[in-house]
């Protein structure tokens, strides 16, 4: 599952069943992500253009139909995850999705970080939530468990995004000497800090809109 483009032509959502690859093109959109799966389920953002009105909407793919997800009064929503019947993601102006939301299916609440300026929710698994947040100075992760945040910082890091959770395994990057690693690893007891195994430099950059390191 993920995202492809053609020369001076339109982007695609994909997904790849093990043997074949199957195009996933919101209809009438001009672009299509595909940003996350569970089970049959695939969330992702498409680019809708009438002509005064542009930015991105959210979407849903159950494997025959696409709903829409947008956030009231949002100028864009990107659904980033799902896991179940929720899935979450960033809203915002075009340009400006600095908002965090949760979609249950009915309903939409803001995932607002205490304290910080910007809220991006990119991860999913039951309850739990991934993502980044900037404080004014720096980005952190964070996990959200439905109730309450803890702070996510790689041990040398100049700054954190946590990107994606199953379990209790999280998946990120983050900036360490001047440079990006990627991450695995798993919330350790003190708080802010994670146990993890850098995976190679840049290797999990690859969400569109995401918060700008």
């Amino acid at each position: 599952m993920g995202s492809y483009g053609v020369a001076n032509g339109p982007g695609y959502g994909f997904l790849y069943n093990g043997s074949s690859y199957t195009s996933l093109n919101v209809p009438g959109a001009s672009i299509t992500d595909a940003n996350g799966i569970s089970g049959n389920n695939i969330v992702g953002d498409y680019f809708f253009n009438n002509g005064s009105i542009y930015g991105y909407n959210g979407f849903l793919y159950n494997g025959s139909s696409y709903t829409t997800i947008a956030v009231p009064s949002a100028g864009s929503t990107s659904a980033m995850s799902i896991s179940g019947n929720n899935i979450v993601g960033v809203y915002g102006a075009y340009g400006n999705e600095n908002n965090a939301f949760l979609y249950n299916g009915t309903s939409y609440t803001t995932i607002d970080v205490p304290g910080a300026s910007s809220t991006y929710a990119y991860g999913i698994s039951g309850n739990d939530v991934v993502g980044a947040y900037f404080d004014g100075t720096t980005y952190h992760g964070f996990l959200y468990n439905g109730s309450s945040y803890t702070t996510l910082n790689v041990p040398g890091a100049s700054s954190t995004s946590a990107i994606g959770i199953d379990g209790n395994t999280i998946v990120g990057y983050c900036y360490i000497g001047g440079g990006i690693e990627s991450f695995i690893a798993t919330p350790v007891p003190e708080p802010s800090l994670l146990a993890l195994l850098i995976v190679g430099a840049g290797t999990l950059l690859s969400r569109r809109r995401c918060c700008d390191l």
